[in-house]
């Protein structure tokens, strides 16, 4: 197996939280965390696994934890959520399609069942089915927020050993479905090219230098990548322990699952875990995956925006009409 120069962070180390901005307060991030809307986000904890996961609800005579493919949980272990403690156990199934831990994001993926569920007051996660829109115009790309319970830091000391276990959130926006990052030189032995699934972010400072994921400021990645320099109020970045936690999008003024925290990319041009300019990934919830949800839980997304079902319907009559003459 080759060795990348670019590394990259698996979340569900023992050591992702998140990793926040240097000029801000602690407390803004964990504000975000506390909202109603993101209750269902528990810490899940063993002997020698901390990580996050996402409640969803019951069906099939069964709670339902939905967390990422990598995070394993061989022993029993405790679910913690704002409104009580739970028991888990008995890593279900993990995603119907193979789970590629070298494609990083593709299919991060599994059910856990909850036993003697101690939280009966939890309302569960409402999941989408709809991948997001990247728009071609930066200022239009999606504002998500993400939540889990990782190791902190700031953009300039990067991600700390020893600090996961508090619930974080932050807020960015969506600057990429999937890519690839070259490293090395074209035609000689340390030329590798590595690809990266699902949504992905940079975390950005106001700095051309950090806005990595703009194809302009990185020669290493894909032309036509788009991405701007500007930072939101509370950015911040994935780090051990935030795996399986949940992304939200705001959709008709409720908040919606719409992936699941999968991993941080640095090293290289990018710089060390967790500072300006590395890069957070997660596993969308798409048509397919939601599908599998449903298929094991018995727990149906959320309908469609009418927005999109109305283009879609649109796109269906026209291709109809096409078709006729």
């Amino acid at each position: 197996m080759k060795c990348f120069p670019l590394f990259v962070w698996l979340l569900a180390a023992t050591t992702p939280a998140v990793v926040i901005r240097d000029d801000l307060a602690d407390a803004w991030y964990k504000e975000i965390a506390d909202k109603d809307a993101y209750k269902c986000v528990g810490r899940i904890a063993t002997d020698t696994t901390s990580a996050s996961g996402v409640y969803i609800g019951f069906g099939n005579g069964a709670h339902w934890l939905l967390t990422a493919a990598h995070v394993s949980i061989t022993s029993p272990a405790t679910v913690n959520f704002a409104g009580g403690i739970s028991s888990a156990y008995s890593l279900i199934v993990s995603s119907r399609i193979a789970y590629d831990p070298y494609t990083l994001g593709l299919n991060d993926l599994a059910l856990i069942k909850i036993h003697n569920f101690g939280s009966s007051n939890l309302a569960p996660a409402k999941f989408s089915k709809t991948l997001l829109d990247i728009p071609d115009a930066v200022a239009d790309h999606p504002l998500i927020t993400s939540v889990g319970f990782g190791q902190t830091g700031t953009g300039i000391t990067g991600q700390q050993a020893g600090t996961q276990g508090t619930k974080r959130g932050f807020r960015n926006r969506i600057d990429a479905i999937g890519t690839t990052y070259t490293t090395g030189t074209a035609g000689q032995p340390d030329y590798n090219v590595r690809a990266y699934e699902g949504y992905m972010a940079d975390f950005d400072n106001d700095t051309d230098g950090n806005n990595t994921l703009n194809h302009a400021d990185n020669t290493h990645i894909p032309a036509g990548a788009k991405s701007s320099k500007s930072w939101e109020q509370t950015e911040g970045q994935l780090a051990p322990g935030d795996s399986g936690g949940g992304l939200f999008r705001t959709v008709d003024d409720q908040e919606v699952l719409v992936g699941i925290n999968s991993y941080n990319v640095d090293g290289g041009v990018l710089g060390p875990a967790g500072t300006y300019g590395t890069w957070s990934g997660w596993t969308a919830i798409n048509r397919e995956r939601a599908l599998w949800i449903r298929q094991h839980t018995g727990i149906e997304a959320v309908p469609e925006p009418c927005t999109l079902i109305g283009f879609t319907a649109g796109a269906w009559l026209l291709g109809r009409r096409k078709r006729r003459n």
